[in-house]
């Protein structure tokens, strides 16, 4: 498993994100290291997890696409947003900023760990 720590310096936040082969995988790293019980999603490429402590994690698969990791930093940037305290309906410009610096990090990285 590679793991990327994204660090959010304006708003002193962290997003993780786990590549490997599979979802279950990074379920069962998540649910051992984190000590939490998953609900299981029928997701194959890439998912979102939201845990206690606000810890915002991103799970994606070799098969993972540009378009689903666009979808996926849309769910981290909303929960990050309101772990601050900020609504992310009414700051859509924070919200298309940290999307697009998670974005960019995220598919830069995954471009490179292929």
């Amino acid at each position: 498993m590679k793991k990327l720590d994204i660090n959010i310096p304006v708003y002193d936040q962290d997003v993780v994100i786990l590549k490997a082969d599979s979802l279950q995988t990074i379920d069962d790293y998540i649910e051992d290291c984190y000590r939490v019980q998953l609900e299981k999603s029928s997701c194959r490429s890439a998912s979102t997890y939201i845990l206690p402590e606000n810890v915002i994690i991103i799970g994606i698969t070799p098969e993972v696409t540009d378009r689903i990791i666009v979808h996926e930093t849309g769910h981290a940037t909303f929960q990050l947003l309101k772990n601050i305290g900020i609504n992310p309906y009414y700051d859509d410009e924070s919200f298309c900023y940290i999307q697009d610096y998670l974005f960019d990090k995220v598919t830069n990285w995954n471009n490179r760990n292929d």
